[in-house]
């Protein structure tokens, strides 16, 4: 078979190597979405253009007619490919089934078949005759009906691809709607050339334009790939990207150049789309060099950065995530960007008032402390003189006289139960109260337990009981007067506000390791709002009966602070008009 040299043919060889590049780079990186039907795609293409280059080089009409048939696959498939593909790139979430494609493939399928075959039957062409022109050779055919069959749906598929990526272009911004004008100018323009070939106004006779407007065509689908990574990373960024988000967001391909910037990030950096793709960050952000030094190889960040805006002070919420392929291979980042000088700001005055609250904590526990501190010295002088008068040593007294002395004892106790309080909330607070641990019976502090409420309980009527089940260690750790000091508080709240009934204390082992003090009562209950914040220091429940007793609402504030000091927890359960049980739970604490 002999080929002679031709002028025309320089054009279409350089398309396809072009074209073969496309296929190489394309199924390199054939995880991302639509990059096997890119690389397909150029096999047709390229298919269509060497075996029209080597039409021309043919000398015979049988070497012609040979190749010209041939072309027919690369020519039958291309339409077919092309409106597949740009369903693909339209769409890259949705796949289109076998039985779509199949149907789809029915018509192109047997152009092939009998294009190949059309000397037999002559359905796609006949009657080849060998023409001459300026510098090439070829034949002209009759063609017959199933060319134009195929003509006609060649022409409805790259129609209905190319309305597809035009809609693509309308919805879309930044590097996306570069990439679909690239693809609309690569598929249209061969069909121009095959327009202008029937139509009678052919420059050159007998050349059919269409495979040399393919250069153009090859050329677009660089233009695409490497300008506007086609097949590297904006489909994929894409669907992460609303340009309506108040955020802003930036994406980096491998090489950290910006491929895709939406509107609230143009306004945050300045800058247009025109005027940041395919610029490398460093540029784009040379306002924020330390910015750009800090995070220009991360991955997968999300921090708080402060940025000069002239002379103000602007803080970012910075979250940079890494973009991957179906194969998991790494294709770029994208950084999202939301202004949060506002929220800082806020932080900021709640920051200055929580130091302002903590200062005066401070100054109150230290007020409470030294109040405390110079009233115990007074009062103590106050408790004593009087029981030296009610012991009638400065002299006897009368009956009225005993009753005063009495009450006045009474009071100064009472006071004195207070001043404790106020320094042991006082102590707590400020983080002051140090425990002292030693070993100590359980059954001796129930014991005076027992002494301490026998009158309470007897002047009340309630039937009171103590329970310490066996299991429980008969030395325990930690701070006895402290461990002392938290029954006291649950056992004399439960007896001040249970009127008749029964007050329950039970000392067991819930779970290994842990011991527990339980304390029942029969009493008023606490209404369920009031739970929230019975433990809070100075807060009292608002009802009847609770407001017929004394006291300073200090008791289970500071018998929570003792077990939390302690390392353990406090729970409580209470309906109203039924009772309430308050759990504690301690650690069984070593030497």
């Amino acid at each position: 078979m002999q080929f002679q040299y031709s002028p025309y043919i320089l054009p279409l060889l350089v398309a396809s190597a072009i074209s073969a590049w496309i296929f190489y780079y394309a199924w390199r990186r054939r995880g991302v979405n639509h990059a096997i039907l890119l690389s397909l795609l150029s096999v047709a293409i390229t298919e269509w253009l060497v075996f029209y280059a080597l039409q021309i080089a043919g000398v015979n009409l049988r070497a012609k007619l040979l190749f010209g048939e041939i072309k027919y696959i690369g020519v039958a498939l291309t339409p077919l490919l092309w409106f597949v593909f740009s369903i693909n790139y339209a769409s890259p979430n949705k796949t289109l089934t076998w039985r779509t494609v199949i149907p789809l493939s029915a018509v192109p399928f047997l152009t092939c078949i009998l294009a190949v075959t059309t000397e037999w039957h002559g359905l796609f062409w006949s009657n080849p005759q060998l023409t001459f022109a300026p510098g090439f050779s070829d034949f002209s055919v009759t063609y017959g009906p199933w060319y134009w069959v195929h003509f006609v749906y060649s022409y409805l598929l790259i129609l209905a691809g190319a309305i597809i990526v035009f809609r693509t272009v309308r919805r879309s911004k930044g590097l996306l709607r570069r990439q679909a004008v690239a693809l609309i100018v690569a598929v249209l323009t061969p069909w121009f050339g095959n327009i202008i070939y029937f139509s009678g106004f052919n420059p050159i006779p007998y050349l059919d334009l269409t495979p040399f407007a393919f250069t153009i065509t090859v050329v677009s689908l660089t233009w695409a790939i490497l300008g506007f990574r086609l097949v590297e990373l904006a489909p994929v960024a894409r669907d992460h990207i609303v340009d309506e988000m108040k955020d802003g967001m930036i994406v980096l391909d491998v090489e950290n150049r910006v491929a895709d910037i939406n509107l609230s990030a143009e306004r945050m950096i300045g800058l247009s789309a025109s005027q940041v793709i395919g610029k490398p960050a460093s540029d784009v952000l040379a306002r924020w060099p330390d910015l750009v030094k800090r995070y220009s190889q991360s991955t997968d960040v999300l921090d708080e950065v402060p940025v000069s805006n002239g002379d103000t002070l602007n803080w970012l919420e910075l979250q940079i995530s890494p973009l991957h392929d179906r194969r998991k291979r790494f294709l770029g980042r994208v950084v999202v960007m939301r202004d949060i000088t506002a929220r800082k700001e806020i932080e900021k005055a709640l920051s200055a008032a929580l130091e302002q609250a903590r200062e005066a904590s401070r100054l109150k526990s230290q007020l409470l402390a030294r109040v405390s501190h110079e009233l115990r010295t007074p009062l103590g002088s106050i408790l004593g003189f009087a029981e030296l008068l009610h012991m009638n040593s400065f002299g006897t007294l009368d009956e009225s006289q005993k009753s005063a002395t009495s009450q006045i004892i009474e009071s100064a106790n009472y006071l004195d139960g207070i001043i404790k309080q106020l320094l042991d909330e006082a102590q707590l607070e400020s983080e002051t109260l140090m425990l002292n641990i030693a070993p100590f019976s359980l059954d001796v502090i129930t014991q005076r337990l027992k002494t301490k409420m026998a009158g309470l309980v007897y002047d009340k009527g309630l039937a009171f009981s103590v329970n310490l089940s066996r299991d429980v260690p008969k030395m325990i750790y930690g701070d006895e007067r402290r461990v002392e000091q938290i029954f006291i508080n649950l056992v004399s709240n439960a007896i001040k506000f249970t009127d008749r009934g029964s007050v329950n204390v039970s000392i067991y082992i819930p779970v290994a390791g842990k011991w527990a003090i339980q304390v029942s009562d029969t009493g008023s209950g606490i209404p369920e709002e009031a739970q929230s914040y019975i433990f809070d220091s100075f807060r009292l429940v608002n009802t009847a009966i609770i407001n017929e007793n004394r006291g300073a609402g200090l008791g289970l504030s500071i018998t929570r602070k003792l077990v939390m000091l302690m390392g353990g927890e406090i729970q409580l359960e209470s309906r109203l008009g039924e009772g309430s049980t308050f759990t504690v739970i301690l650690p069984i604490a070593k030497q």
